[in-house]
């Protein structure tokens, strides 16, 4: 199978997937470093559900347990990791150079097997029912890999990615093409992925 961009899992949002965004906003108290506010949370929390989405579909148990050192347990048969989804908003559809990011803040407080990466692809329609079209599920990394492979970033500087990332805080950045791509992922826990879950 070929694939134009990145072997990524992509989820149409819906509005089943809005509501439980806002409401799970809306349950949690605002993190006082997110300079997005209550709308940066609500990507996040989209990231999280379209994440979550996928697992079942896949028929992967798990746990959101939401603390602040991670996101999930989840369950490989007699195999528990814990993950955290780091969700960015974006004008275009993934490709290898763009960029995830970890700001120094958060990473120096949580702890987990693996960050999941997500994008939220931007809807520009301003006639749109909703302001994000889909979510990207397009890399994961371990902690390991984030040091080896991540470089630092400083705040209010560009990054080198092609999607001319700049951060609030200091941060590490990643390539995508650097992570581990989710099929190659979840084939290491036992978990074979369907080409229909996969973007064309």
């Amino acid at each position: 199978m070929e694939f134009l961009i990145l072997p990524y899992f992509r989820h149409v949002f819906d509005a089943e997937d809005y509501a439980a965004a806002e409401a799970r906003v809306d349950s949690k108290p605002l993190n006082k470093h997110s300079y997005l506010g209550p709308e940066g949370q609500k990507k996040g929390a989209l990231g999280e559900i379209a994440f979550e989405r996928l697992l079942g579909r896949l028929g992967i148990e798990f746990k959101y347990v939401n603390t602040t050192v991670f996101d999930y347990e989840i369950y490989f048969g007699d195999r528990t990791i814990t993950a955290d989804v780091k969700t960015k908003a974006r004008n275009y559809l993934l490709n290898p150079t763009f960029e995830g990011s970890i700001p120094d803040y958060v990473a120096a407080h949580q702890q987990y097997d693996y960050a999941i990466f997500t994008s939220l692809l931007n809807n520009n329609d301003p006639n749109a029912e909703f302001d994000h079209v889909l979510v990207q599920i397009g890399g994961m990394a371990d902690q390991t890999l984030m040091l080896n492979k991540g470089y630092p970033q400083v705040a209010g500087l560009d990054g080198f990615g092609a999607d001319g990332n700049k951060c609030k805080f200091d941060c590490h950045n990643i390539y995508f093409g650097d992570m581990v791509d989710p099929v190659d992922w979840f084939k290491h826990f036992g978990v074979r992925c369907p080409p229909t879950l996969l973007a064309p």
